[in-house]
Order: C-alpha cells, then structure tokens, then sequence
C-alpha cells in the first residue's frame, strides 16, 4: 500500500538524506519519534549507507524529533586514568537517608493499614444490608 509520506530522498556518496511528512500534525510525538528512529535504523543497514538524516515535516514537534533522531553518537568511554576501587567506600555517619527511609515506611505502612480497615468496613456495611 503506497502512503506517499516520503516527500524527499537523496543519496550522494553514500549519505542518505530522507524528508516525510507525517500522517497528521498531532500524531503522538513516540510515534513520531520512533518511525523516524527506525527509517534512520534500517537507512543505516543498508549495504553502502554511510551516513543517514532523516526530517519529519508536518508535526506540531518535528523540531524536537528531528533533533532528537539527528544528534550524533556519543563518543565511546574513554579508559579512566584512576584505577578501580578495591574495597568498599568508608561509611560516613551524619545524613537523614535513614530517617527518610523510616518515615517513607511508616507512611506506607500506615496506607495499607488505612485501606484494609476501609474494606473491612465497606464489607461490614454491605452485609448489613
């Protein structure tokens, strides 16, 4: 089934550069993201594809995806000049990350306990009926 979407294709010295336009302005932007992803993807596959751009056109956020689908790769780690750590960090007391450990339990604890005495009660009223 043609879908005409691609308004544009050029291929000079094994750079692709494709242009389409999307099926409507308001097209989800993670789809819009993703087929523009995977043109680039499956471009980059191609026997003798060195290089791929590939524009959306049409879409109230074509800008974002484009740059998106467009930046360049990171540059691979470089090898760290410190070597790797041999033993665990010191512990260094002070902090509240314990205190808020804590206090995020309890309050969980105390919601679970709220709800379950929720539905005791919504069952003690239905019965009564």
């Amino acid at each position: 089934m043609e879908m005409n979407l691609i308004d544009k294709l050029d291929v000079k010295d094994g750079n692709v550069d494709i242009q389409y336009h999307a099926t409507t302005p308001y097209c989800p932007p993670v789809f819009a993201l993703k087929i523009s992803q995977d043109l680039k993807s499956n471009l980059l596959q191609v026997k003798g594809v060195k290089g791929a751009s590939v524009m959306v056109t049409g879409h109230y956020l074509s800008d974002a995806v484009n740059k998106q689908v467009n930046k360049p790769a990171p540059a691979p780690p470089t090898p760290s000049a410190r070597p790797p750590p041999t033993a665990p960090p010191a512990t260094g007391g002070g902090g509240t990350a314990g205190f808020q450990d804590t206090l995020l339990f309890a309050l969980g604890g105390a919601a679970v306990l709220a709800g379950a005495a929720s539905i005791a009660y919504r069952r003690k009223v239905i019965r009564k009926r």
